[in-house]
């Protein structure tokens, strides 16, 4: 769990900069729309990795297992 709780800390972290980025450069409605794309892109990670979390730890711990 502790891979998948970096994974989630350095996504959310690049993002957090993009949004920042983009909040000195952009304004009105252009900026609304970076949010909501911002919005579904977190949600649809937060889905990917509520349902696939245990298969994708199980296939992490494998690819390490097998490294010398």
């Amino acid at each position: 769990m502790l891979f998948l709780s970096s994974l989630m800390d350095r996504l959310m972290r690049r993002l957090g900069r993009f949004f920042s980025i983009r909040l000195r450069e952009e304004d009105g409605q252009t900026l609304m729309e970076y949010a909501v794309i911002l919005l579904l892109i977190a949600l649809a990670v937060i889905a990917a990795l509520t349902l696939f979390g245990g298969q994708i730890l199980a296939l992490y711990n494998r690819v390490v297992g097998s490294w010398p």
